[in-house]
């Protein structure tokens, strides 16, 4: 099938331009910084072929819980962004980012979104926590959301 595994940072590899058929991440997106973000979807989307395709899941919940189950999923909304980094961890960090953001930033580089794939949002658990006013413009059922995935296509 010709696979090919790349680990590293995407924007510091020599990747040709149209070089790729089909590229995926799982779990990945939500640990990348988030001023990074539009500039790694750039290249993900020159690098694909015209045609191609991308799959992409991640994450949308606080971490954390994997091992305190004490916590809420989404017990990272409570928190500021200056809160957050000196909560954060510089191992495995996390972005915060809602779907609704990554809809927007994958169409804005110009990929179509085939389909988009998401967990019901969990209303419930949302309630567990205060979520901070740097997150209350956006909806419930945007911020309830704890996993999300897209396939996207290059036109």
């Amino acid at each position: 099938m010709n696979i090919v595994q790349i680990v590293g940072n995407i924007n510091e590899l020599q990747l040709k331009d149209e070089e790729f058929d089909f590229i995926f991440s799982v779990n990945v997106l939500e640990h990348i910084n988030k001023e990074h973000l539009p500039e790694i979807a750039k290249t993900l989307f020159r690098i694909l072929k015209k045609g191609g395709l991308e799959y992409h899941s991640f994450g949308s919940y606080d971490h954390f819980y994997h091992i305190d189950k004490s916590i809420s999923k989404f017990n990272y909304l409570r928190y500021s962004e200056t809160q957050w980094k000196i909560i954060d961890n510089g191992i495995q960090p996390q972005n915060r980012m809602r779907i609704d953001y990554f809809e927007d930033l994958f169409k804005t580089v110009g990929f179509n979104i085939e389909k988009e794939l998401h967990s019901s949002p969990n209303i419930e658990e949302l309630k567990k926590v205060e979520v901070h006013e740097d997150f209350a413009h956006l909806p419930v059922e945007i911020l309830a959301v704890d996993y999300g995935a897209f396939l996207l296509k290059k036109e």
